[in-house]
């Protein structure tokens, strides 16, 4: 079959950033203008598109992120007020949430499910920066965990990038009992997280596996540092 494109630009933007897209075909992202505002955008598959602010939201560049959708037209991000970062869900009906997890001046989404739960990540304040995962319920209530043995160190500990719609969260950690070398994880919806390697994945420090998604089926998939071979590569890790 013949690929096609459907090119776009959110109004007046001098920037359009599409980030993410559900099973409908409704793509949400963000949207820089020429005054270097940055705002979030929703565009439904007739091509009809919505911009909108999160209350509070500061007007610099790059500090408003619209990163993920789930079916249900749900939009989730994080955006900056007064130099803090914040999580947002915009719900279908136009209606805002803004949130903050404990402790975390500066916090990051990275998914949503069709449930309505959010993950990230956040730099825990109350234990000197280290970057620690979240969950947050439809209902508003937040988990805070860490892989086993994440690293307490500046730019290391638990890295949260995807959840599925069983409630499994992908990630990535650097494992302090192994010399802070980087390995993916899989956080089941008990709370058993399960760390594993890519094959002959580097224990250089900060580099081994990365995960970026989890499917419906708990496959994964990410990249790593192979040493055997010295480059990048990607991986499907299967149950």
């Amino acid at each position: 079959m013949a690929e096609s494109f459907a090119v776009f630009d959110a109004p007046n933007a001098v920037a359009t950033l599409a980030t993410g897209i559900n099973n409908g075909g409704e793509v949400a992202g963000n949207v820089t203008d020429a005054s270097q505002t940055t705002r979030g955008f929703l565009r439904h598959r007739d091509g009809n598109m919505i911009v909108f602010d999160t209350p509070n939201a500061s007007s610099t560049a790059n500090f408003f992120s619209a990163v993920k959708i789930n079916d249900a037209g749900d939009v989730t991000g994080d955006f900056a007020d007064m130099g803090n970062t914040h999580c947002f869900v915009r719900y279908s009906n136009g209606n805002f949430t803004a949130f903050d997890v404990p402790n975390g001046p500066s916090q990051y989404v990275q998914g949503i499910n069709d449930g309505g739960e959010i993950v990230g990540y956040f730099q825990d304040a109350s234990q000197g920066g280290k970057t620690r995962g979240f969950l947050r319920d439809r209902a508003g209530n937040i988990i805070i965990f860490d892989a086993p043995n994440a690293s307490a160190a500046a730019g290391g500990g638990t890295q949260v990038t995807s959840i599925n719609n069983c409630g499994e969260i992908a990630g990535y950690l650097q494992d302090a009992s192994q010399g802070n070398k980087g390995r993916g994880f899989v956080r089941d919806r008990n709370g058993t997280v399960t760390v594993f390697d890519a094959p002959n994945a580097s224990t250089t420090v900060g580099q081994g596996a990365w995960t970026t998604g989890i499917r419906d089926d708990g496959e994964i998939v990410g990249s790593f540092q192979d040493a055997s071979q010295g480059k990048t590569r990607g991986f499907v890790r299967s149950h």
